[in-house]
């Protein structure tokens, strides 16, 4: 979900009760096509080979898989004595014979360029008592991550490796001897036959190719009320009621004219019908209109001056000319319509998380219709996902990373599915008892429905743990969600410099735009609307309607807000995990779950880390999916280097974020958590649809550039042709940057050519760093008590 300020602006609003009546939901509409209005698809031209080379991945050392390593000194293979499983069995060479015994894995240790290699068994190479003279022997041990298990595999030539103990020793064939039984010990740097070994593979295919995009949100026009995100993903999406021309009830959409029509309904003002002048917006809201156009979606291009109207709205069209959205600078719009998903899978994404997202209080806000609570629109969407996913053959669900392996080798986009909300299972409401058990249940409920991918906190303090504090205007939703605002306390960090004070640091222009969208809804509450109040005002203006006194009374600086300034620096959450949330997590991690740290607290993530650092035999993977590397001027959002180093030595994965950024930003980015990562296991995470603006470029955007750039890109990438929907034809580089989610092709080949072709070759990898890490929680989820 989106991270930053702009997003959240309206949920300063927190002390609003919605003074609306809303219509029970009604989606059982029959459908009735319309084959006229069916948009003709014209396919993609791919080159297949162009994109079969472009997924040809040089793995260093060699890629994680099984293997049978060999000796460069007779067709002898590194074997467990006997078959003996038990710690402490010696190794030797024997002829290959295709047992457990004989079959090994390699995976990344805690340490960069130094691996673990593990018997198919279950236990781990190891120089015996972990001495590093020459002469000592070899066997298999427990797994305890000491140096006599990490080992560094380099290249000799002709496909040999040899095989170094951070000890300092080299792995030996004893006296070079060649016969069945010679022991294999470590002795010291000697070049040759004795000391050089093939990685073979022990059946278990080729590693995956393709990029993963750890964070997106399908379905978020059924979050929030229904009145933020305009437009939906697909022919058969539910259209909200009030969002088509005021359509009374929801039904599905018939056409992508319906599916991406007009936007007037949804973020339009109110207006009457004027024959011959107007057809009126009787479904619209000025104070949704405001608050969407000064506060969600302020950098949105195509709104019209203020002159035109005091809630400064932005143009509607839609389909088919789609002159003005989806746009780069606009987050409130369809990003993610099944024609641009499917291109973005042909520019080479193979795993998508596809996360349910809500918000209550912007729900309110936006006088939006109900549901608003996490768990109803949460199980929507998760049904209205799959269902979307099974409609298209280019991609399918993905319930196991047996799931991923299969779904990507068949050349298809695995889609997993996941939850970012505030109050998983409603838990926190006054309304809805929290025990464990009602955890526990509430867990396997999720499971069962087929989630895979969970945020324990999202933006506000709830029963598992305190979220980060970055946004003031979240510190009102708390306010309005628990009660009370964050409680801080002076960061140990002193590259965090974030204050939640109304008058301190970064704060400032949070401030200023909240004093300027106060001015903006004063002007607002001048406009007619149908609600009437006789006593306190003129009838018949929006001042009257019984949310809008409460809207600009929060507005108004609040007196609380000054203890805030006698805590010096920058600030952090006092809120770590809950007794509750230690439970939810181990719960999470008994069922397989990916966790997601992101938005915790530095003490919440802290505990859970320690947690996961916990679970033998080499710790509990966990997960930062949208995020990037903390440097001066941060606040506890972001991620500490020290913190992405333990997340890799528990096998994690980072997803950098993408939003708003360019080909230059994102490169360095990328490799500065790429280091911190240990030179593995960072992918994407782009929050499209949530929020947040898609990547830019730093071009001139001007037709030249446009034609010398897409004809490098139509000769390199195995796309031939440019994006089209309706009338309209998609140019990355005039429309100054991703437009929506099928530009993504553009920006990371804009990428390559700009300085960052190792950072496309490492982004290739990412789907086979996703399913390794999801197959060591898998193993060891078994480990969680």
């Amino acid at each position: 979900m989106k991270t930053m300020s702009t997003y959240s602006i309206v949920i300063m609003a927190t002390l609003i009760i919605s003074t609306l009546c809303h219509a029970q939901i009604n989606i059982d509409v029959p459908i009735k096509i319309d084959p006229r209005k069916i948009e003709k698809i014209e396919p993609v031209k791919i080159d297949p080979q162009k994109i079969q080379d472009a997924l040809q991945l040089q793995w260093y050392p060699l890629p994680r898989k099984k293997y049978y390593i060999k000796t460069a000194l007779a067709n002898r293979y590194l074997d467990v004595y006997t078959a003996n499983p038990a710690a402490g069995t010696p190794l030797q060479i024997w002829n290959k014979v295709g047992g457990s015994n004989q079959v090994w894995e390699i995976y990344p240790s805690s340490e960069k360029d130094y691996y673990y290699i593990k018997s198919e068994m279950g236990r781990y190479l190891d120089v015996q008592w972990g001495n590093s003279n020459a002469g000592t022997h070899t066997h298999i041990w427990d797994f305890n991550g000491g140096s006599a298990q990490k080992w560094r595999i380099d290249p000799v030539g002709d496909g040999y490796f040899t095989i170094k103990s951070k000890l300092g020793t080299f792995l030996d064939v004893k006296a070079a001897a060649t016969s069945n039984g010679t022991k294999v010990w470590m002795w010291n740097s000697n070049p040759g036959l004795a000391q050089y070994w093939k990685f073979e593979s022990a059946g278990d295919g080729n590693p995956l190719a393709g990029i993963v995009d750890m964070h997106t949100h399908p379905m978020s026009h059924l979050g929030f009320g229904r009145k933020a995100m305009h437009g939906v993903p697909d022919i058969g999406s539910i259209i909200p009621a009030g969002t088509r021309d005021c359509n009374p009830r929801d039904f599905r959409a018939r056409s992508i004219e319906e599916a991406l029509g007009h936007c007037n309904s949804t973020h339009g003002g109110f207006g009457f019908e004027v024959p011959g002048i107007s057809k009126g917006n009787q479904c619209g809201d000025y104070i949704r209109a405001g608050i969407i156009n000064h506060a969600l979606d302020h950098d949105f291009i195509h709104k019209v001056s203020i002159d035109r109207n005091l809630h400064g709205d932005h143009e509607h069209d839609g389909y088919p000319d789609f002159k003005y959205w989806p746009h780069q600078s606009s987050v409130l719009h369809q990003q993610m319509w099944w024609e641009w998903l499917e291109r973005a899978y042909q520019g080479g994404l193979r795993v998508m998380v596809a996360l349910t997202v809500n918000s209550e209080i912007l729900a309110e806000i936006l006088n939006g219709d109900p549901p608003y609570d996490d768990k109803t629109v949460a199980d929507i969407q998760i049904e209205e996902t799959i269902r979307f996913v099974n409609n298209h053959d280019f991609m399918q669900i993905a319930y196991s990373p047996a799931d991923v392996r299969e779904i990507v080798r068949k050349n298809k986009l695995a889609v997993v599915l996941g939850m970012e909300v505030d109050r998983l299972g409603n838990f926190g409401k006054p309304s809805v008892p929290v025990s464990e058990t009602a955890l526990r249940n509430e867990l396997r409920r999720l499971h069962g429905k087929g989630i895979r991918y969970i945020f324990p906190v999202h933006l506000i303090n709830n029963s598992f743990g305190g979220t980060a504090v970055y946004d003031m205007l979240f510190n009102f939703a708390n306010k309005h969600a628990n009660g009370s605002y964050f409680r801080v306390e002076t960061s140990r960090d002193p590259h965090i410099d974030y204050n939640a004070s109304l008058t301190q640091g970064p704060i400032g222009f949070e401030n200023r735009l909240i004093l300027g969208l106060r001015g903006v809804l004063e002007g607002i509450g001048q406009l007619p609307a149908p609600c009437v109040n006789d006593i306190k005002c003129i009838p018949g203006k929006v001042s009257c309607c019984g949310s809008y006194d409460k809207i600009v009374k929060i507005l108004s600086p609040d007196p609380q807000f000054d203890v805030y300034k006698t805590i010096p620096g920058g600030h952090v959450n006092t809120l770590g995990l809950t007794s509750l949330g230690e439970v939810a997590i181990k719960e999470m991690m008994k069922l397989g779950m990916i966790i997601d740290m992101d938005h915790m607290s530095e003490r919440a993530m802290t505990r859970t880390i320690q947690i996961a650092e916990s679970i033998p035999p080499n710790g509990y993977p966990l997960v930062m999916g949208h995020n990037g590397l903390r440097s001066d001027g941060g606040s506890e959002r972001s991620a500490p280097p020290a913190l992405i180093a333990r997340l890799s030595n528990i096998g994690g994965m980072f997803g950098v974020g993408t939003a708003d950024t360019t080909p230059a930003a994102f490169i360095q980015n990328y490799k500065n958590v790429w280091e911190k990562m240990g030179g593995r296991a960072v992918a994407i995470g782009t929050d499209a649809n949530g929020f947040e603006k898609l990547p830019r470029h730093a071009r001139i955007p001007n037709q030249q550039a446009s034609n010398t750039f897409y004809s490098r890109f139509f000769r390199e990438s195995g796309i031939t042709t440019r994006q089209k929907t309706g009338n309209r034809v998609w140019d990355y580089i005039t429309d100054k940057g991703v437009s929506h989610y099928g530009l993504m092709p553009e920006f990371l080949f804009d990428v390559k050519i700009s300085g960052g072709s190792d950072v496309i070759q490492n982004l290739m990898k990412s789907a086979e760093y996703f399913t390794e890490m999801w197959e060591d929680i898998e193993r060891n989820k078994l480990n969680v008590h």
